[in-house]
C-alpha cells in the first residue's frame, strides 16, 4: 500500500496484489490516519493509544480499544503487516 494525504485525508492505495485488491482505495479518518502513520513507523500500540488519549481526550480504555480495532482492520486490508516477535 501507498499512503498519501490529500486535502487532509489519508488515502491508502494498493500497488500490487490481486486485481481485486488493486481495485480498492481506502480513506482513513483523522484518528485512523494517526494510528496508521504511527503503527507504520513502528510505534508500539500502547504508545499510540496513549497519544490518542492526550490528543482527543478519551479514556485510556477507549483509546486502546480504538487502536486495536483500527490496526486489526488495517492488517485485514493489507495496509499493515503484523511484526514477528
Amino acid at each position: 500500500m501507498v499512503e498519501r494525504r490529500i486535502r487532509g485525508e489519508h488515502v491508502l492505495v494498493p500497488i500490487m496484489g490481486s486485481l481485486e485488491q488493486l481495485d480498492s482505495i481506502y480513506t482513513l479518518n483523522e484518528t485512523a490516519g494517526q494510528v496508521f502513520t504511527r503503527a507504520a513507523a513502528g510505534t508500539e500500540l500502547p504508545d499510540i493509544a496513549q497519544g490518542l488519549v492526550a490528543l482527543y481526550h478519551v479514556s485510556p480504555a477507549q483509546a486502546q480499544e480504538d487502536v486495536a480495532r483500527v490496526v486489526r482492520d488495517l492488517v485485514h486490508i493489507g495496509a499493515l503487516v503484523e511484526a514477528a516477535n
